[in-house]
């Protein structure tokens, strides 16, 4: 399911095009060639490259070998996902040992990077750095609506005001910006109304948001979603497997 950006409503992809034109009277980019529909005009560029002009010009991070869909490529880079498997478990034992964390007079926490001493107050904040700066990873990149140009999340309203000239969504009580009008009014219910409308099923805890909700439900079940590569070992928190396959990686040394 994916969100729209005028309202709260989440559709599945191949229904936001009707939905736009339909909700919004937002008419759905559409392919000259072949009277196709889309969500976003970028695709129909994309489509008409790939199936019209027939270019591939979406590269194989790992052999290099070339395709004209992220679809072909994405069933390519099954074959080497053994290769990314080990990969992404040596990321997770690096993530365990870059950093210091302190704790401050006030209760909060202090990470440092070991690498460069860079100082951060959020945990996500030190990890995006060393996995962008230190590790050289490409950061996750969203697409504009109205154009080709991808974008980092946070930039996202900025891009939408300086380049297509439409005001961000933003906060009344407090001023922050935000990508989608849904996502003000997430943020408005949770920060400056109180609202917790998420509950526990088993102990009846109310959350202000449904991943907060999820990771205390983990709680009361016996569910173990983070396996291991290596063994059949399953755990229920993330740093609880990170920490987990850090002993494996310093086994194999």
């Amino acid at each position: 399911m994916t969100g729209c950006h005028f309202c709260e409503l989440k559709v599945r992809a191949h229904l936001r095009a009707k939905h736009m034109e339909e909700k919004h009277g937002v008419p759905a980019p559409t392919c000259n060639a072949c009277g196709r529909k889309f969500s976003y005009p970028h695709q129909v560029i994309l489509h008409q490259k790939t199936f019209h002009m027939g270019e591939k010009n979406i590269a194989c991070p790992v052999c290099d070998m070339k395709f004209g869909s992220k679809v072909n490529l994405y069933q390519h880079k099954v074959k080497h996902s053994t290769e990314k498997i080990h990969k992404i478990s040596f990321v997770l034992e690096l993530e365990e040992q870059y950093c210091s964390t302190r704790l401050e007079e006030d209760g909060s926490h202090t990470y440092t990077c070991k690498i460069c001493s860079n100082t951060y107050k959020r945990k996500d904040s030190i990890k995006q750095h060393y996995r962008h700066v230190h590790l050289k990873q490409r950061p996750r990149l969203h697409g504009c609506y109205y154009c080709p140009e991808k974008v980092r999340a946070y930039l996202r309203a900025q891009h939408m005001e300086e380049v297509h000239g439409i005001p961000a969504p933003t906060c009344g009580a407090c001023g922050k910006k935000f990508a989608f009008p849904f996502q003000v009014v997430k943020h408005q219910k949770t920060f400056h109304m109180g609202e917790r409308n998420f509950v526990c099923p088993v102990c009846n805890m109310s959350f202000g948001t449904k991943p907060n909700l999820r990771q205390h439900v983990i709680k009361h079940t016996t569910e173990r979603p983070f396996k291991c590569d290596f063994c059949d070992e399953a755990f229920k928190w993330k740093k609880h497997l990170r920490r987990h396959v850090a002993g494996h990686l310093h086994k194999k040394r």
